[in-house]
């Protein structure tokens, strides 16, 4: 009898551990920010993570409810975990779960942690509970800044974490944006080292920009970023290089058309900086950056041409005469544009710049047509002109994407999401800078509502890189700004690289790329949206299908059944044995 009862219990136990693996579960501690009739205070929360068998999708529940839509940020951190291990998770549904004491700020600001569990589960990864972060999650993996970092420092001073995790460039703070005047009077500054403050109470705080950075302090273990020297594709080199002749080109064309003499003031101040342009587009010719003195001889062109026309003194009715036959050119190139069939990243994103600047010269050259300004027509046919020579790039060759509606429908959805819950949390601190991107969100919407999806992915991957920039030019010193623009050209540049390497170039990604680097010493905060722009446009093809790794967890049913017989076979050997027995 008691030999029945073990094997009973031996069976049970097969059976149940078989059974039971249905789900994988992990969860890490998130410093997080709530307000209170004293401002704000720092708060943990409990974040946890379950992944079981489904169809890709996300689900999350707060208790209670955090201030922002933190869905959004949740959803796109398990993408870049996915495409950052380069897996296909579409097998499996992700379940987040945030509990917090009282009810926290939430929205991107958990983006960085959330990547962090999730990436670490889908590895079958342990996280040290001793360290925590805080920072949003951006394309490529990148980890921008967010608010509140005085307070959830010195939240997880108090609840056993010794090491935090903050983004590049935050390290200092000023005193009101961290606790108030009288922090300042402890700390004797008007602003606080938080590597300073975090020592004190027994943290060490640690500055990352990588979601490879914050796994190997999680786990312990190296993650390396795509190594290799970024090759320009040929194809690219060629047409860009092109594209740039034929402007610069144009330039000099249109600088022999001025008459010399004296001129006014004004005019006089257009041709300076037009020649000015025109010698840095012509050493970055020599140095074969083709984007960047394509770019100085456009703004080049509109400055030349102005002149030519205020100087040739045109009736308004021959100027409305040319924006007519102009437009016309325009509404052709269009048609032609609706043609071309996109089947690489190469083409989507040609067809983004060509579409954008034909659009851009149809508004400009309407504007003409009722006011007659030389500067909207010169400003119009230089912008049509533009996307002539960027047409060049349709049909090379490249990997193939399903670049079909329903995909370019659902991505323009998921971005355009990305930009709004962004968006919702810079306004949250800085609620009236946004008007310009606001305007660039609301296109994106009248893009997807006239089933224009390209230039709404387009358009949204912008609005939401400009939002990041306002955001981090607010809240990272100026002399770190330097440090966060070199940060975001390193990923963007992994990001190209492995692009090339699976065969998609992304040429507005690089062409960004390029411009950032010329733009670094120049302008700063040019540099650092081009840099953002680079970013956001490296990586587009994680929202289109493609052959990747299938992830395979242990949760599988496959592997479930195959454990289940395992049990059963393993148990009627043990009871055929037990029968042998005296």
């Amino acid at each position: 009898m008691y030999k029945k009862h073990k094997l009973f219990l031996l069976l049970f136990a097969l059976i149940l551990i078989s059974t039971t693996v249905s789900a994988i579960e992990g969860s890490l501690k998130l410093l997080a920010v709530a307000e209170s009739e004293n401002g704000f205070t720092g708060k943990i929360a409990n974040l946890n993570l379950e992944i079981i068998k489904g169809k890709g999708r996300v689900f999350l529940d707060t208790f209670p409810l955090t201030k922002f839509d933190t869905q959004i940020s949740t959803r796109f951190a398990k993408q870049i975990s996915c495409d950052f291990l380069e897996v296909d998770c579409s097998g499996y549904d992700f379940i987040y779960t945030i509990n917090s004491d009282s009810g926290i700020i939430g929205g991107p600001s958990a983006g960085a942690a959330t990547a962090v569990l999730t990436t670490a589960l889908l590895k079958g990864l342990k996280l040290n509970p001793k360290i925590a972060m805080t920072g949003t999650i951006n394309s490529g993996g990148l980890i921008g800044p967010v608010s509140g970092l005085f307070k959830k420092i010195e939240a997880a001073g108090t609840n056993g974490i010794t090491i935090v995790l903050i983004p590049r460039g935050t390290r200092y703070v000023n005193i009101n944006e961290a606790a108030g005047e009288e922090i300042g009077d402890l700390f004797n500054k008007t602003e606080i080292d938080l590597v300073e403050f975090g020592a004190k109470n027994g943290i060490t705080v640690v500055e990352i920009s990588k979601l490879s950075e914050a796994m190997e302090y999680f786990t312990g273990q190296p993650f390396i970023d795509e190594q290799g020297i970024l090759t320009i594709n040929s194809d690219y080199l060629v047409t860009m290089k092109g594209l740039a002749n034929k402007l610069c080109a144009r330039s000099q064309t249109l600088k022999s058309e001025i008459s010399s003499g004296a001129l006014e003031a004004s005019l006089e101040q257009n041709i300076n900086e037009a020649d000015e342009l025109l010698k840095k587009s012509n050493a970055e010719l020599k140095e074969e950056k083709y984007y960047s003195a394509a770019s100085r001889c456009f703004a080049a062109n509109i400055k030349y041409a102005y002149v030519k026309k205020i100087l040739k003194a045109e009736e308004r009715e021959d100027l409305i005469q040319q924006a007519s036959i102009l437009l016309n050119k325009i509404n052709q190139s269009e048609l032609d544009l609706k043609e071309k069939k996109l089947a690489t990243i190469m083409d989507l994103q040609a067809y983004m710049v060509v579409k954008e600047r034909l659009e851009e010269a149809k508004l400009l050259a309407k504007k003409v047509t009722e006011s007659g300004s030389e500067f909207d027509y010169a400003y119009a046919i230089e912008r049509f002109e533009s996307a002539i020579a960027w047409s060049e790039f349709f049909g090379k060759m490249g990997r193939t994407y399903k670049l079909e509606e329903s995909t370019l429908k659902d991505s323009c959805r998921k971005k355009i999401s990305e930009a709004e819950e962004r968006i919702q949390y810079v306004g949250f601190y800085i609620p009236d800078s946004l008007e310009t991107v606001k305007e660039g969100l609301a296109k994106a919407n009248e893009y997807a509502l006239n089933k224009e999806y390209v230039l709404c992915l387009f358009k949204a991957s912008k609005t939401k890189a400009e939002a990041d920039s306002l955001y981090t030019m607010l809240n990272v010193p100026e002399d770190k700004i330097k440090e966060i623009i070199q940060a975001k050209l390193e990923i963007a540049k992994n990001s190209i690289i492995k692009e090339s390497k699976s065969g998609s170039f992304p040429i507005l990604a690089y062409s960004y790329y390029e411009y950032t680097q010329q733009l670094v010493d120049e302008n700063s905060y040019s540099a650092l949206l081009y840099s953002q722009y680079a970013l956001e446009l490296s990586n587009l093809q994680m929202y289109f299908n493609q052959k990747r790794n299938i992830l395979t967890l242990v949760l599988d049913s496959d592997y479930a059944a195959l454990t289940l017989f395992l049990g059963l076979a393993i148990g009627i050997l043990l009871g055929y044995y037990y029968r042998s027995k005296p």
